[in-house]
């Protein structure tokens, strides 16, 4: 079977986007450029530049398919977690965590941080949040009836995932033991907020 020319331009495309996030999980956003790119998927920085024309779209771009790619990992866990016996609020909250404090939800931490100097990354970082919370619903569905209202339900959501993020950013400058130990504690009082089963 033949690959046609439109196969072959994507899957280089695929590939310069799994590069870059690899970039960005091991060496942070500033690491990611038209001539790394290249380099890694062995082809000319121009052919980077036909599809990614400028360095900012070729940063959106990986975080985009970044985005879409631990949100599909983070929705099949959460499925996973929903199916595997009774509700659990500390094993849906840690699982939050487990899904936020990886390599790659680390590089899109940063690109979250450039988001106020860079209005180009907005759109990304909002669609993203917007996945977030919808998976978070679905993950606290279970416990919805235990919360006063949905304003309340949101008010939990909003907590929780303000103190992973906080923690997730936190890791580049203490490490990921120390700030792991921390979410333990953090872990804790967020369980302390939920309301008792009604």
């Amino acid at each position: 079977m033949q690959i046609t020319r439109a196969a072959q331009r994507e899957a280089t495309r695929q590939a310069m986007l799994e590069a870059a996030v690899d970039l960005m999980s091991s060496e942070g956003l500033a690491a990611v450029s038209t001539r790394r790119i290249a380099d890694a998927v062995k082809v000319s920085q121009s052919a980077v530049m036909y599809h990614f024309p400028t360095r900012l779209d070729l940063h959106a771009g990986a975080v985009r398919h970044l985005a879409d790619a631990i949100e599909s990992d983070a929705r099949r866990s959460v499925q996973e977690a929903l199916l595997a016996g009774p509700p659990d609020a500390e094993r849906m909250i840690d699982l939050a965590w487990r899904i936020f404090a990886t390599p790659r939800a680390l590089a899109v931490a940063q690109v979250w941080m450039a988001a106020g100097a860079e209005p180009a990354y907005v759109e990304t970082v909002r669609a993203l949040e917007l996945k977030i919370v919808a998976l978070g619903l679905e993950a606290m569905g279970p416990f919805a009836d235990q919360f006063e209202d949905e304003a309340a339900l949101f008010a939990f959501m909003d907590t929780a995932f303000s103190v992973i993020r906080g923690l997730v950013i936190s890791v580049p400058v203490w490490s990921m033991g120390l700030i792991e130990e921390r979410w333990q504690g953090s872990k804790r009082v967020l369980l302390g907020l939920m309301p008792p089963a009604r």
